[in-house]
């Protein structure tokens, strides 16, 4: 019976840390979780920025409610997150890191990513000064069909109806964009069980990389990275 009941918890800490990283991955934007609807209005007030929980080995995680840009309709919905102190870690398999640790790694990465989600709404993307394609806040809990131009939207369509049957994993583009060699992959992202969770997608100036030839043996850093 004991171990039956830690098994039950130890799923649950897992889900909730599960959820909370698409949050602290976001930065900015609110994700929501449905919830029964409130017997008065709420308060007035703008979206608060959610925080994550953590291991929950120093506290339990409070609840608050907030608005949402992003419901599952794409209106203005409640939404139930979690407050936690800014030193707390998310604990993964291979290790654990805070939100602000989350935030800077997504945001050094050489390539921007965005997640459209099992309903085919756009729910982050990586921020950074050197986004291939620009990003608006405004485009969280929209449809991905309603992020690009009509004569392209029969390939995002395709994307995801093959991505959601299981028929293909990848999709690869690559493309002459203001004199840069971009290359566009998107990926199925699924969970241990094989269900379908969403869509990455992964896009990277690759100009550079292809012009290197040779070999670099001692460090020696770029006049980029020197400013930086």
């Amino acid at each position: 019976m004991a171990s039956d009941v830690a098994g039950q918890i130890g799923a649950k800490k897992a889900e909730s840390w599960l959820l909370c990283l698409s949050l602290c991955l976001k930065g900015v934007g609110w994700l929501t979780f449905p919830k029964p609807p409130p017997a008065s209005q709420p308060e007035e007030g703008g979206p608060q920025e959610p925080g994550c929980p953590g291991n929950g080995n120093r506290r339990q995680a409070a609840e608050k409610t907030v608005l949402s840009p992003i419901g599952s309709g794409g209106e203005i919905k409640q939404a139930r997150v979690a407050a936690v102190a800014a030193n707390e870690s998310l604990v993964f398999p291979t290790g654990a890191l805070t939100p602000a640790q989350l935030r800077g790694l997504f945001g050094a990465l050489p390539l921007d990513i965005t997640f459209v989600d099992a309903d085919d709404r756009v729910r982050y993307f990586s921020e950074g000064p050197d986004r291939v394609f620009a990003r608006s806040k405004a485009i969280l809990g929209r449809k991905v069909q309603h992020c690009h131009p009509p004569k392209s939207v029969h390939i995002v369509e395709q994307i995801v109806d093959d991505f959601k049957s299981g028929r293909q994993s990848v999709a690869e583009f690559w493309i002459t964009l203001h004199g840069k060699f971009v290359h566009i992959r998107y990926f199925a992202v699924r969970d241990e069980t094989g269900t379908y969770q969403g869509t990455l997608e992964v896009t990277q100036d690759l100009t550079r990389l292809r012009a290197l030839a040779g070999e670099r043996r001692l460090l020696e850093y770029d006049e980029k990275e020197k400013a930086a």
